[in-house]
């Protein structure tokens, strides 16, 4: 499986940080540059990156309460198992965070807001049973670790809905955000980006990885055992 060598992913990366650099995305990617440092200790498909930092200084409509200015910190860890086969699953362990501090002038606290992509993991003697909601094998899920502890007042923060979506490494990831929180009016680099060859391929290289066993799941000759139409929605009656 081609798509997972360490060296693709390693040149890609790098590929990344120089887009980030030539676009002038306001992001910290400090530990990025930390993991291709260190690409001679590893010798399979793993990572963990922590708090890179993207900023964005004017309001997102329909904001509540109306913030000013925004610092999203992604997370994003990715361990693989080291015998990769294709009709299977092989991330064994998966942490994707976006957690959100809004900020308003005349208020000393940050607001916080958070959303994660969570991997449902069975356990490997298939004693879960049936679970109390519906819980896709990848999905998105508002809330976290980020503000279990924050002060929440009067506001409600439901768990559910879990909403099926297909995993994210350190590329999507970065693509989901640049194209879900920075209004391409004000932000020119969104679409330079769109438009930039090196960087279509750096997506569809990590789209081959992560998205095109996932989206096989709803066709009728799949033979995945991990991504079955049921598992990645099961909501669908068959």
């Amino acid at each position: 499986m081609e798509c997972w060598e360490i060296r693709e992913f390693k040149n890609d990366l790098q590929f990344l940080v120089d887009l980030i650099e030539k676009y002038k995305v306001p992001c910290e990617i400090k530990v990025v540059y930390d993991l291709i440092g260190k690409f001679y200790e590893i010798n399979n498909f793993e990572y963990s990156l922590y708090n890179i930092v993207f900023k964005i200084d004017k309001k997102i409509s329909g904001s509540q309460p109306d913030m000013e200015e925004y610092e999203l910190f992604f997370n994003n860890v990715i361990s693989t198992s080291i015998e990769k086969q294709d009709n299977y699953d092989c991330i064994s362990n998966f942490l994707f965070e976006i957690n959100i501090e809004g900020h308003i002038s005349d208020r000393m606290n940050s607001l916080k807001s958070c959303w994660h992509l969570d991997k449902h993991i069975e356990s490997q003697e298939g004693s879960d049973g049936i679970p109390k909601f519906t819980h896709p094998s990848y999905h998105f899920q508002f809330g976290g670790n980020f503000i279990e502890s924050c002060e929440k007042g009067d506001l409600g923060i439901l768990a559910n809905p879990r909403i099926p979506h297909p995993p994210m490494d350190i590329f999507l990831g970065f693509n989901f955000i640049i194209n879900n929180f920075y209004n391409r009016n004000d932000y020119d680099f969104v679409n330079k980006l769109s438009l930039d060859y090196d960087y279509s391929c750096i997506i569809k290289r990590a789209q081959e990885r992560l998205w095109q066993p996932y989206f096989k799941a709803f066709d009728i000759a799949n033979t995945h055992n991990d991504f079955t139409i049921n598992k990645v929605f099961p909501l669908y009656i068959s």
